[in-house]
């Protein structure tokens, strides 16, 4: 009987295991990552302060003879079931996924995938590239203390369409090509990318800060070009704990620049899911985009998605008993503080009185979204500002008076959520949140100048979320965002005159 092997290309690897699934941030963490699961002495174990990565950039690597990105650590190396696993299998083999079934390293090594990171962190392996199947990185490794050292050229064409990727070239320590590792004694990986993302020590520092484990305790010996790296720190304005310290919470309020607030596997101290992205299964208003910070949880890193950045349906189904404490945790002990960061800042009245008005309207127009269920929460009472007349001085509201921090609009055929308490300063009125782009920040604090007639503060909104919704689409450029914005407020003014 015939059989046909299923051949992958060149093309289909560069897209699907570095473009589409990486960020800059998350590809040099994967190999990171990778190190330090080397350095473990076994696949159960995973204490951080065992291993120690350098990371170095630079613009004339003597291997190279150009800019490079070096990626180091003193593990295990890539002994022979390594070579094995690493070329020889996309994913993770099914012997192994028996064998650990919830991932290696309490799961910081599962997926079997991460290993192909350092395709993306070369910018000329991009499918643009005609000789991109040529472009890739190499890879330096020995298991012994001293002894030639295996070096390994990995490109898209090697492993798709060639007769695979040599494994067993060696060379000399004081070769040519292994010079620059300046004798190490032990073993080692050592993984170099020609032509690389990253231009300088704080460029790669700026894309993996937020991505290193969040509690110093958990934190390895990472330095990049020779300066010792640390997470930022912890938000101390929340700061709870249940009584077994299994679960923990430490938020902020105010930090657009890392998403919101996310979920941290308890026992590496990894980031998992951003609480944006699961916004409506949670109590508000942990999804909220204007709060910052971290809420660590054991054992989520095995339900963590391919992209890094969620949770998977095994976890947040209804009755999984884990799901069920971690929300007990968040509704009675996280949520009603988170709350009062929140109630900290007012909001203009007549701005959310105007984003009332447009939500209606908008959805009158494309239909209204589908309304969700949430789970138990608290209630979220907004302070209200008003108006005095003519002094340009506000009052509060009436005590007890509530007002949406948020809604849900329909535009075409999709939703977007609209969070009115962004911290967006005063240049900018929506704009698309960076985690979840079917989010909108609005900026309805009062520090972005609105026009004080009316009329004119409602078209002005129209078109400035329109806008924003237009650059969720990804137009990629501002005039075909103003585009779609004036086709999208013709139908709502058309539907509007009965049209």
């Amino acid at each position: 009987m015939r059989r046909i092997q299923l051949r992958i290309t060149p093309q289909m690897i560069i897209q699907n295991l570095a473009v589409d699934l990486y960020s800059p941030g998350q590809a040099a963490m994967e190999i990171i990552r990778n190190g330090v699961a080397a350095s473990q002495p076994d696949h159960d174990t995973w204490n951080p302060k065992l291993a120690t990565i350098e990371v170095t950039i630079s613009k004339n690597h003597p291997f190279i003879g150009g800019p490079a990105t070096v990626f180091l650590d003193h593990g295990c190396g890539m002994t022979e079931p390594a070579l094995e696993r690493y070329f020889g299998w996309l994913g993770t083999p099914t012997h192994l996924q028996r064998e650990f079934s919830t991932g290696t390293h309490m799961g910081a090594s599962q997926k079997g995938i991460g290993r192909y990171a350092g395709l993306f962190c070369n910018k000329n392996c991009r499918p643009s590239n005609p000789d991109a199947s040529k472009e890739g990185f190499y890879l330096f490794s020995r298991t012994m203390s001293t002894g030639p050292i295996r070096l390994i050229h990995v490109t898209p064409g090697a492993i798709a369409v060639e007769n695979g990727i040599e494994v067993d070239h060696f060379v000399d320590p004081d070769s040519t090509e292994a010079r620059f590792l300046g004798g190490i004694r032990g073993s080692f990986t050592a993984i170099v990318i020609p032509s690389p993302v990253f231009d300088t020590a704080d460029d790669i520092y700026g894309h993996i800060k937020w991505l290193l484990p969040r509690e110093k305790d958990k934190m390895f010996n990472l330095t990049v070009n020779g300066k010792k790296i640390e997470p930022p720190p912890l938000w101390d304005d929340v700061n709870a704990t249940e009584e077994n310290g299994i679960f923990r919470a430490r938020i902020g309020a105010g930090n657009k620049e890392c998403d919101g607030i996310w979920f941290c596997d308890a026992e590496t101290g990894f980031r998992v899911a951003s609480c944006v992205k699961l916004g409506r299964l949670l109590p508000e208003p942990l999804g909220y985009p204007d709060l910052a910070g971290d809420i660590f949880a054991p054992g989520l890193l095995r339900y963590q998605n391919t992209a890094r950045d969620s949770l998977s349906r095994d976890y947040t189904r209804r009755g999984n008993p884990e799901w069920l404490r971690l929300l007990s945790f968040l509704n009675l002990r996280v949520a009603p503080k988170a709350l009062e960061l929140i109630e900290r800042d007012e909001l203009e009245e007549d701005t959310i009185e105007t984003l009332g008005e447009l939500v209606s309207l908008i959805n009158d127009t494309f239909g209204e979204p589908e309304p969700v269920s949430l789970p138990p929460g608290p209630v979220i009472t907004t302070p209200i500002v008003r108006p005095t007349g003519g002094t340009g001085t506000k009052k509060p509201g009436t005590p007890g008076e509530r007002r949406p921090r948020g809604a849900s609009i329909t535009v075409g055929s999709k939703v977007y959520r609209l969070h009115y308490n962004a911290p967006l300063g005063s240049l900018f009125f929506a704009t698309p949140a960076g985690i979840d782009r079917n989010i909108i920040l609005i900026n309805a604090k009062g520090t972005y100048q609105l026009p004080k007639v009316k009329q004119a503060r409602r078209e002005h909104c129209l078109m400035q979320i329109l806008f924003a919704v237009g650059e969720v689409e990804g137009f990629g450029s501002a005039h075909e965002s103003m585009k779609f914005a004036n086709e999208m407020r013709g139908v709502i003014l058309k539907k509007r005159k009965g049209g």
